[in-house]
């Protein structure tokens, strides 16, 4: 039977091969990423970034370094519309207040 091991994106793993020499792997870390903390008022808008679904506000969405556009839904409301500058190891507040 297969073993399945799991570990966190920003620590190492180590392997030694059956020759004895040992092999290390750095895998990529979150501290690439930033947090966009989203919210809507009305509160369970749902949230699209770059026209993908991530949920409904409020959410803490971890994203890649750049600009995005968020669209924040709601049904009976106008869809909100905006474009965020995310940065690594930062957090961009997005509150969308929401029109009918």
């Amino acid at each position: 039977m297969p073993t399945q091991a799991f570990i966190s994106t920003d620590q190492k793993m180590s392997s030694a091969p059956a020759t004895g020499a040992a092999a290390s792997v750095q895998l990529p870390s979150s501290e690439t990423e930033g947090t966009a903390s989203i919210t809507s008022n009305p509160d369970g808008a749902e949230i699209f970034v770059d026209s993908v679904g991530h949920g409904h506000a409020p959410s803490l969405l971890k994203l890649k370094p750049g600009k995005h556009q968020v669209q924040i839904v709601l049904q009976g409301y106008k869809d909100w519309l905006m474009d965020v500058e995310v940065k690594a190891d930062s957090i961009v507040n997005v509150t969308a207040k929401l029109e009918k």
